[in-house]
């Protein structure tokens, strides 16, 4: 029965970050940006974090995952409180108003939840098949996600950047964004990742299925891209979204392991 009410959460958070999404491309063109980004994004990252949270409570429980995620958020936070200080793994960096209200130090809230998201669906979706208890694998493991997260930042920093929602005080060749502001989220994903695995011993769970972890993470970047996209190429609005929906669409029909109980969950188990 927890399966099914944790699946069914999933589903509904999906179905309505499609809406969002859709309401966030319809409005970058008939409404105020200023408008529809800052709900946009505001409404965007709690649904995923409903979203990358169900599927963390299915593979996990709920107090695995909270010390999960709670370790993530920490870890991911600390970054940004040290980067305002120092400058450091990002590079100085303002947030401007259209990512919403400001937590201390003033940092846009959305920004390390937001990446949170991120790192926790790259941590799934990189879980090694065996010897998982080996720290050789372990460390693949956060290297892994780190590169995953890297690739990750490739796409959104410039999407920030463009859209002003935020402004680097050193200007740099890709899209406006400094190589730190990329390089730096590999850094902190690996090192997030690594205290994550060994802070809830995620090592002693079994390998979870990867179709369902990879649909979050595309989903948070194409729901991101397109409620914040002003002035932005067609294709970098149009292609992701597209991508991303089948994809969805696909990956949340039952799986054929799930309808025969291979990987331990059958549709009515309770």
């Amino acid at each position: 029965m927890d399966y099914l009410k944790t699946n069914r959460l999933a589903k509904i958070s999906f179905i309505l970050l499609v809406l969002l999404i859709c309401w966030g491309f319809v409005g970058s063109f008939v409404a105020p940006i200023g408008l529809t980004s800052f709900w946009g994004i505001g409404l965007g990252t709690i649904l995923a974090v409903f979203y990358i949270s169900s599927l963390y409570i299915k593979e996990f429980g709920i107090l695995k995952s909270a010390i999960c995620l709670a370790t993530l958020l920490i870890i991911v936070f600390g970054a940004h409180v040290l980067n305002q200080f120092r400058g450091w793994p990002f590079g100085f960096v303002t947030y401007n108003d259209i990512l919403g209200w400001r937590l201390p130090l003033n940092i846009a809230w959305p920004i390390p939840v937001f990446w949170t998201t991120i790192v926790a669906s790259g941590l799934l979706l990189m879980r090694p098949k065996t010897n998982m208890h080996d720290p050789k694998t372990i460390f693949a493991w956060a290297f892994d996600n780190g590169l995953f997260v890297l690739l990750s930042a490739i796409i959104i920093e410039p999407i920030l950047n463009i859209t002003t929602s935020q402004t680097w005080s050193f200007i740099g060749g890709f899209y406006g964004v400094p190589l730190t502001g990329v390089l730096g989220w590999f850094l902190t994903a690996f090192v997030a990742s690594y205290a994550t695995i060994y802070t809830a011993k995620l090592m002693d769970f079994e390998t979870a299925g990867k179709h369902v972890s990879l649909s979050i993470a595309l989903l948070a970047l194409s729901a991101l891209a397109c409620l914040t996209a002003y002035k932005l190429s067609m294709i970098f609005i149009i292609v992701p979204c597209v991508i991303a929906i089948l994809y969805f669409t696909f990956s949340l029909l039952p799986a054929k392991s799930q309808r025969t109980g291979g990987d331990g969950f059958s549709p009515t188990q309770e």
